[in-house]
């Protein structure tokens, strides 16, 4: 569990605003999440395509198997419920 700047692990609200968020610092750094909308990802170069094809990359590649946004959301309810790790889907698709 992350510490806050005193010796005492954070509080519920901490963890649900902060758990999953990257650091973020300086002029225009966004404060809250910011939202993937979309379905598709791009690679950077047929190179990192396969890396990700053999297994050895995390890229996001279509929203139904992951996005930022959806990663952000895992992580804040993993550390609110203590787990190791949580998965959210799309409604119909975990049934």
């Amino acid at each position: 569990m992350k510490k806050g700047l005193s010796s005492e692990p954070w509080g519920n609200q901490t963890r649900a605003i902060h758990s999953g968020e990257p650091q973020r610092h300086g002029v225009a750094a966004a404060v809250g999440t910011v939202i993937s909308r979309s379905s598709t990802f791009t690679f950077s170069s047929t190179e990192e395509m396969k890396r990700w094809a053999e297994g050895k990359s995390q890229a996001y590649i279509y929203t139904r198997y992951g996005n930022p946004t959806l990663t952000v959301a895992e992580e804040k309810i993993a550390a609110l419920e203590g787990g190791e790790a949580a998965v959210v889907t799309a409604s119909m698709i975990a049934g």
